[in-house]
């Protein structure tokens, strides 16, 4: 795009940026001609940028940070802890600070309170009164998935 005194097309359909304009007036101006080409209506573009924010922030959410609810219906995930590994779908293993946590990939960091965490989980008495069965590991490189079908629990 050239930069010239004035406001026009040139001979080969470009637009002559009309420099004395403010500068946000000429933008507005580019974009809304950029779209009538691309023959999108301006509702639409708005509706696709918060679509691709949403899918965004959910690729983003990291929720291994957690809380131990103290009721079932406050929790968003109901954690059964077995007595061995090979009965877990999750290979858990509990750090020292925030930062630790991991992407959903068994490294928990345990909230003092529920407006920190990710999610809110509550552990149940039973097996068959859990959505994820976890095995605590005594180190980091042993955290993981067992069962990766459940791990959108953590999403």
């Amino acid at each position: 795009m050239a930069i010239q005194w004035g406001s026009s097309y040139d001979h080969d359909s470009k637009f002559v940026l009309n420099w004395p304009y403010k500068p946000i007036k000429c933008i507005n101006f580019l974009l809304k001609t950029e779209l009538k080409m691309m023959k999108l209506p301006l509702q639409n573009i708005s509706v696709i940028l918060f679509v691709a924010g949403i899918f965004f922030n959910i690729l983003n959410a990291q929720a291994q940070k957690v809380y131990a609810v103290d009721a079932a219906y406050k929790a968003d995930v109901k954690v059964f802890v077995v007595s061995s590994a090979y009965q877990a779908d999750l290979l858990v293993y509990k750090v020292s600070s925030n930062y630790q946590a991991g992407d959903n990939d068994g490294k928990w960091f345990f909230t003092d309170s529920d407006y920190q965490a990710d999610k809110n989980i509550f552990f149940v008495a039973s097996d068959y009164q859990a959505d994820l069965k976890i095995y605590f590991v005594s180190s980091a490189y042993q955290a993981g998935w067992k069962k990766v079908s459940k791990k959108y629990l953590l999403y």
